[in-house]
C-alpha cells in the first residue's frame, strides 16, 4: 500500500503525520510526503548555483522545506516505515488529486487545515478540492487524537450500490484491529424506517469478517447528529461515503461530507465509490 501525506510543515500537519505514522505502521509499504510550494517556472530544474543567484529567497524557503523534509524521512526509517518526499509546485486544484492518481496511492491522509503559499486561499480549500476530485480514499485529520484507531463508525445510508467498497473497509478495519459500527443517522428531512434501514445493514453486515454493532440514530440536523454519535460511542474515525455512479452517496449529497470535514475534531475517511483493483493489498 502507498501512502500519500500532503504537509504544509505547520503545527497542521502535527496531528496528521503522528496519525499517519500509527496507520501506516500497520498498513503500508511506502509513504511520500508532498509539499506544495509557489515555485517560479522550471526552477525544479535549475542546479543549485542557479536557484541562489537566480531566486534567493525562494530558494532559502526550498531548501528550508527540504531540511524538514528529510528529518519526515529519517523519523519514519526509525519506526521501520519507507519512506521519501516530493516538493511541488503549486499551479491548480487538482494537483494533489492528479499526483495521487497517476501515481497509484492507495490513501491520501491530509489536515484539514492544509495551507499551500498562496495567501489568497482559505484554510480547508485543498481538502475540499481533494475530496471533490480524487479516486482515492482521502482520511482528514484536524487536531491531535489518540494514536490508535480502535474505534470506528461506516457512516451511510447503506444503498448496495456501496457494498464495492467492502474490500478496502474489510482490510483497513482488520489490520488496525479496530471495531466497527454500522450507523445512520435519521433526521426529519431525511428519514429511513427502521425496517429498511435494518435491512441494509444486515446486508452490510454478512459481507464483513468481524462482528460489527448497528445504530440507527435520531437527531434534528446531520450535522450535529453526527457530532452527537462521535461523543456518544468515543469515536476514533468515521468513514463517510462520496462520490458514487449515481451522484453523491445520499448522506454526502450537497457537500454534507466536507461540512462534516469542517465541523467535526473527528478524522473523517472519506471513502469514494472503488473499483476491485483499489484495495489495501494493492
Amino acid at each position: 500500500m502507498k501512502v500519500l501525506i500532503p504537509t504544509d510543515l505547520t503545527g497542521n500537519s502535527d496531528a496528521t503525520i503522528a496519525m499517519a505514522f500509527d496507520i501506516t505502521a500497520h498498513l503500508c509499504e511506502s509513504i511520500t510526503f508532498l509539499h506544495l510550494m509557489n515555485l517560479p517556472q522550471y526552477f525544479m530544474q535549475l542546479t543549485d548555483a542557479e536557484r541562489k543567484t537566480q531566486h534567493p529567497e525562494v530558494n532559502v524557503d526550498f531548501e528550508e522545506a527540504t531540511h524538514k523534509l528529510k528529518a519526515l524521512v529519517e523519523e519514519s526509517a526509525e519506526k521501520g516505515i519507507e519512506a521519501n518526499f516530493f516538493i511541488g509546485s503549486v499551479k491548480d486544484k487538482e494537483d494533489i488529486a492528479n499526483l495521487a492518481n497517476d501515481k497509484f496511492y492507495n490513501l491520501i491522509i491530509m489536515s484539514s487545515l492544509f495551507v499551500d503559499g498562496n495567501k489568497n486561499r482559505p484554510s480547508g480549500y485543498w481538502m475540499r478540492e481533494v475530496i471533490r476530485h480524487t479516486s482515492v480514499p482521502v482520511l482528514a485529520v484536524k487536531n491531535v487524537v489518540k494514536n490508535q484507531i480502535q474505534n470506528v463508525a461506516l457512516l451511510s445510508d447503506f444503498n448496495n450500490e456501496y457494498l464495492t467498497n467492502k474490500d478496502w473497509i474489510n482490510d483497513f478495519v482488520i489490520k488496525m484491529n479496530a471495531k466497527l459500527h454500522l450507523c445512520c443517522i435519521n433526521t426529519p428531512s431525511m428519514f429511513f424506517d427502521y425496517r429498511t434501514m435494518k435491512s441494509r445493514m444486515d446486508n452490510f453486515k454478512r459481507a464483513f469478517e468481524f462482528d460489527t454493532t448497528e445504530v440507527i440514530y435520531n437527531d434534528y440536523q446531520f450535522d450535529t447528529g453526527v457530532k452527537h454519535l462521535s461523543e456518544d460511542l468515543n469515536l476514533d474515525m468515521i468513514i463517510m461515503n462520496t462520490h458514487g455512479r449515481k451522484g453523491m452517496d445520499h448522506f454526502g449529497r450537497g457537500g454534507i461530507t466536507e461540512q462534516i470535514v469542517e465541523r467535526l475534531d473527528t478524522p473523517i475517511l472519506c471513502l469514494p465509490l472503488l473499483d476491485v483493483s483499489q484495495t489495501i493489498n494493492v
